[in-house]
């Protein structure tokens, strides 16, 4: 049939079907052809002319429809994003956040996104409005997950001013248990990768998963990352999607373990994997974002998700090279101008001329301190009258807080790494925020984290430590320029020392494609015991589980090479084989529960499992600092022998200082096997390869050390954190104990964990959730032994007037704490 023909059938099928509708019948008759362009058509016939003129109204008619559709839903989407919040107005958003929003916000089915766009071009204000559109519209629950406890503490201020009375706000970070139950107000969870873990496992066994509508994954790249975060990720995510395609399976394998209608292994051998095909509707929506994705469409794929890219920009960045006093543009390397030095240090030149506020990224915490002491010192000695009377109170008010005394802050420069106490960094980064500080000295670690109002940008070299940058921490610190507000372009300038190194430059600007790290031989044997679990879980086929990981959808993986984590997985006690299937033992599901990986679950089970053997006393102090050491991915891996004696004697490449092992409690070392004697003679024999077990000993001892120091009011960076990496690990021990009805132990654990938060002077994330309570407040607060909102309101406000001090307007700014405290509680 050639086209004339088939438009005439087209307009025949269209007229037919008109006259249907209007139940008419019309009587049909057959006429003889015109010319060899007529064919038979019900009584009038027409010319091909008349046809095609008519199939074009009709066509226009239908398009016509569809702007009319187009525009209701354009309506509908600007009228929701004003509702929720006047922050939102259609007409403030950028253009490709509106076409976005267009698309997505109100379709009538959810699918996932991926969002690939620049720094600072507005992702976080985009995801708020599906999270309010979620919570108030849908009355369903969101988790918000990132990766650093910073951007965890960011974002609670700032959606603690968006939320509505009717729904709840919850933090969490390793330093906080989760929560007992999970409020029937729309909650929105802001969580580390860690508690997110946690808390969908927690949803699912208490059975209001169904109340999820929401998950947020910002910075997913950091999935690709090598180490125990980037692993964790992707995991966490492979769980969201299995989620997402076998909810309603979960819930009907809870309501009737021996349902009948089980798929068989066949049926599931014969599922396309890897595809959402076949679900009518997503049960939640995942949203993914970053800012230094190259290979989109993995990520693409690997989420099932639409993807959304822009280069959107609202300050444009203008990337340069400095080199021996020329600046050079980034993109072609060809020379710009010749700058001229003011000291004979260019790179401290550099800093003087280059516009405020300014970060310099430098390779080590090392450089951070020195550089900032000179560039310190240049202006002490040359511009003495560099800040007024107010802004000099103000420096001085900052240092008095900061509990390591940094004297280059008097003119307005501060270092900025690991090496200084969290409370410290958040104070730094606050007085940054609001140009105290015009110039920090940072490590790259910065670049990841929180969001700060740099109009200029140092790179000073091409190393992160002993590594090479790539492309995605160049993205990433650059990306961190032209923040401010009143900022109408950003600047990133590379320092190099040597012209030779220009040739490395072009490599920056080659793509980046991120690659899933799971099965990197440190991450190989808890990955696949992971997945395994997870397949058990959902009693889906093991190729499923691994089908929903980044690494399937960029490699060819053998399902057959598991085969023996089966058996190691069912000789710790952790699955069994009953009925003919595979299930989960109690201890599968606590280890599930906690989050542990298989390793930590079989030291464990072993440490308990001795301790009642023996009689040792599990509830002392020394006992608890025992369970509560977080060892190393590859230390658990050496716990799979059935004995834990066995495991403590392998050999272990690791630092232990054996004069502090002697002070340690002697039925601790008895625990372990071990003796004084037994310490001595392998300190004299071999300082080198270290069996596991004096390692164990030794951070023992630092912890027992650093909770001692903490009473006292005294503690380091590496006590800080040690204590903070505890605390989490003491939350999934709860968890742990809880699901293998451990009550005492779970009880005593409890305990401590209070004990020991309660002394962490900045654990704050309780006091940022209240209303116009920030950094600062929240601070002052904690010092006067407020830790929450509870605390606040048993406090009542006329002591809350007599103690606290928030500078000016005190009894007005106190009042407003208390109101959103009371507001906290009521929810």
């Amino acid at each position: 049939m050639d086209l004339r023909a088939r438009v005439l059938e087209n307009l025949i099928d269209k007229l037919l079907q008109r006259d249907d509708k209007k139940n008419t019948q019309q009587q049909c008759i057959q006429a003889e052809p015109v010319n060899n362009y007529v064919q038979q058509f019900p009584n009038p016939v027409f010319t091909l002319d008349q046809a095609l003129r008519l199939q074009q109204h009709l066509n226009q008619s239908k398009i016509q429809q569809q702007e009319v559709i187009q525009k209701h839903d354009a309506a509908q989407t600007i009228s929701l994003c004003q509702s929720l919040s006047p922050r939102f107005a259609f007409n403030s958003l950028y253009e490709w956040q509106q076409n976005l929003l267009l698309q997505t916000l109100t379709a009538p089915q959810l699918r996932n996104i991926l969002i690939s766009a620049t720094t600072a071009s507005g992702k976080t204000h985009l995801s708020s409005i599906f999270v309010l559109k979620t919570l108030i519209q849908q009355k369903k629950s969101c988790m918000f997950v990132v990766p650093y406890v910073a951007l965890v503490d960011e974002l609670t201020i700032r959606f603690k001013e968006l939320l509505p009375s009717s729904c709840c706000l919850c933090s969490l970070t390793g330093l906080k248990p989760l929560p007992q139950f999970i409020n029937n107000k729309p909650t929105l969870f802001i969580v580390t990768i860690e508690k997110a873990n946690l808390l969908i496992k927690q949803m699912v066994t208490l059975k209001v998963v169904d109340k999820l509508g929401l998950v947020v994954v910002d910075e997913i790249h950091t999935s690709c990352d090598k180490n125990e975060r980037g692993q964790k990720l992707e995991l966490l995510i492979c769980y969201f999607l299995v989620l997402q395609k076998y909810m309603k399976k979960l819930e009907e394998i809870s309501k009737n373990k021996e349902a009948k209608e089980q798929k068989t292994e066949a049926a599931v051998q014969n599922e396309n994997i890897g595809h959402n095909e076949g679900q009518k509707e997503l049960p939640f929506q995942i949203i993914a974002m970053s800012a230094t994705i190259d290979n989109h469409v993995d990520f693409k794929n690997w989420l099932n998700a639409d993807l959304f890219q822009s280069n959107f920009r609202q300050v444009q960045l203008q990337e340069t090279i400095f080199c021996r006093n020329m600046l050079y543009n980034f993109a072609d390397q060809q020379k710009i101008k010749q700058v001229q030095l003011i000291d004979q240090n260019p790179l401290l030149s550099l800093l003087l001329t280059t516009k405020k506020p300014l970060i310099v990224f430098v390779a080590t915490k090392k450089l951070t301190k020195t550089i900032s002491t000179q560039f310190a010192q240049l202006i002490s000695n040359n511009y003495k009258n560099e800040a007024d009377d107010i802004k000099i109170q103000r420096r001085t008010n900052l240092l008095n807080q900061l509990t390591n005394k940094i004297p280059t802050i008097m003119q307005g420069v501060c270092q900025h790494s690991s090496d200084l106490l969290q409370a410290d960094r958040q104070l730094i980064e606050e007085a940054f925020r609001e140009n105290v500080v015009h110039t920090l000295v940072a490590t790259t670690t910065l670049a990841a984290g929180v969001n700060l109002p740099a109009k200029s940008v140092i790179i000073n070299g091409l190393k992160i430590g002993i590594s090479q940058i790539d492309q995605q921490y160049y993205r990433q610190m650059t990306g961190r320029a032209g923040r401010t507000r009143e900022s109408k372009e950003g600047y990133s300038i590379l320092y190099l020392e040597d012209p030779k190194q220009f040739e490395e430059v072009k490599q920056l600007q080659l793509p980046y494609k991120c690659e899933s790290q799971i099965f990197q031989p440190d991450f190989v044997h808890n990955t696949t015991n992971y997945l395994l679990l997870l397949s058990y879980q959902f009693k889906i086929d093991f190729r499923i589980s691994l089908s929903q990981t980044l690494y399937a959808h960029q490699n060819t993986v053998q399902p057959q090479e598991f085969v023996e984590n089966v058996h190691f997985l069912q000789k710790i006690g952790i699955i069994q084989a009953q009925n003919g299937q595979i299930q989960l033992t109690q201890l599968g599901k606590a280890s599930n529960d906690a989050g542990f990986f298989s390793g930590q679950t079989n030291y464990y089970q072993q440490l308990i499992h001795r301790s009642n053997q023996f009689g040792f006393d599990i509830f002392s102090d020394d006992m608890i600092y025992l369970f509560l050491v977080y060892l190393p991915l590859q230390m658990y891996q050496k716990f799979e022998s059935t004995t834990l004696e066995d495991s403590l004697e392998q050999e272990e490449q690791c630092h232990v200082n054996y004069e502090e092992l002697g002070q340690l409690n002697e039925f601790v070392l008895k625990f372990l096997f071990s003796d004084f004697e037994d310490i001595t003679q392998k300190f004299l024999q071999n300082n080198q390869n270290n069996k596991i077990k004096y390692y164990i000993l030794y951070k023992v001892q630092l912890l027992k050390q650093a909770i001692n120091a903490l009473k006292k009011g005294n503690k380091s960076v590496s006590e800080d954190e040690l204590i903070k990496s505890s605390l989490s690990l003491c939350g999934q021990l709860v968890i742990f104990c809880e699901s293998m009805s451990y009550n005492n132990f779970k009880a005593i654990l409890q305990q401590k964990q209070q004990e020991i938060r309660n002394l962490i002077e900045d654990d704050i994330t309780d006091l940022l959730q209240i209303r116009y309570v920030g950094v600062f407040r929240a601070r002052v607060l904690k010092h006067t032994g407020f830790n929450n909102a509870q605390d606040i309101v048993d406090a009542g406000l006329e002591r809350l007037k007599l103690v606290l001090n928030f500078g000016e307007a005190n009894d007005a700014a106190v009042q407003r704490v208390y109101d959103g405290a009371l507001e906290v509680i009521s929810k």
